[in-house]
C-alpha cells in the first residue's frame, strides 16, 4: 500500500471515530480562599452593596459564600472577570452550585445578564436544602427571556442575537438569591462559564483508533 493511500485510511479512521465537547472554562470562581469579589444586591441593579459571608467548609466542596435577605429581589452579583466581553461563552454553560433553606416552589429567574440596555432572564426550578448543580444553556432557545427589569415575571422569548449581543458586553450577571418570600439564606458556590469546546476523541475511541492504525501498519508489512 501506498504511503499516500495509508494517509487516507488514517484520516478516514479518524473522521469515524466519536468524539465528546470539550468545554473550556473561560472563568470561575470556587470561593476555595475567599469570596473572589461577589457582591449581593438587587437581582435587576448592576451594583451591589453588601458583602456575602464567607465560610471555609462546607461548600461542594471547600468554602462558599452564604447571604440572607436585604432585598425584595436579592441576589449575587458577579466580579469584574465575569463582566465585559464574553462572546465566547455563547453556546456553551454557565455552572452553578446552590443551596437553601427553603423555597416557595415558584420558578423564580435564577440569572439576569445585561449589557446596559437590555437584561436578559433564564428562569428554572429551585434549588434544595442541598447543593443543587445548574448547567443553564448560553443559548436563547434554552429559553432566556427578555426582562421587564423589575417584577421577575415572564417575558418574550429572546433571541440569540439578543443574547449574543449581551454577552458581548456584560455589565451585570446577577444570580437569584431570594427563592422565598420573607426571610431566607442561601449558600453559592462553583461559579463558571464555559465555552462550547470542541470535539475530543473518547479514550475508548482512541484505544480503537491506535488498534486500527497498528493493524494498518501490520498488513503494510506484509504486503511488502
Amino acid at each position: 500500500m501506498s504511503r499516500k493511500m495509508l494517509l487516507v485510511l488514517v484520516m478516514f479512521l479518524w473522521m469515524a471515530v466519536p468524539g465528546v465537547a470539550a468545554a473550556g472554562v473561560i472563568v470561575q470562581s470556587t470561593f476555595d480562599l475567599n469570596d473572589e469579589g461577589w457582591l449581593v444586591g438587587d437581582l435587576f441593579s448592576a451594583s451591589g452593596a453588601f458583602i456575602p459571608t464567607y465560610l471555609t467548609i462546607g461548600g461542594n466542596p471547600g468554602g462558599y459564600i452564604s447571604t440572607a435577605d436585604f432585598y425584595n429581589w436579592n441576589a449575587y452579583h458577579a466580579p469584574a472577570a465575569f463582566l465585559g466581553d464574553q462572546s465566547a461563552a455563547y453556546a456553551g454553560t454557565l455552572h452553578l452550585d446552590q443551596r437553601i433553606l427553603s423555597s416557595d416552589g415558584v420558578d423564580y429567574p435564577m440569572v439576569m445578564l445585561s449589557d446596559g440596555s437590555l437584561i436578559l432572564q433564564f428562569r428554572t426550578t429551585p434549588p434544595g436544602t442541598s447543593w443543587t448543580a445548574y448547567d443553564i444553556p448560553l443559548l436563547a432557545s434554552a429559553g432566556w427571556e427578555i426582562s421587564d427589569g423589575w417584577s421577575g415575571n415572564p417575558g418574550p422569548a429572546a433571541s440569540e442575537t439578543q443574547l449574543q449581543q449581551v454577552l458581548s458586553s456584560l455589565t451585570f450577571l446577577n444570580i437569584e438569591a431570594d427563592w422565598q418570600t420573607g426571610l431566607d439564606q442561601v449558600d453559592l458556590d462553583n461559579v463558571r462559564l464555559e465555552s462550547a469546546g470542541a470535539e475530543v476523541p473518547e479514550p475508548a475511541s482512541l484505544l480503537l483508533l491506535g488498534t486500527g492504525l497498528v493493524g494498518l501498519r501490520a498488513w503494510r508489512k506484509r504486503r511488502q
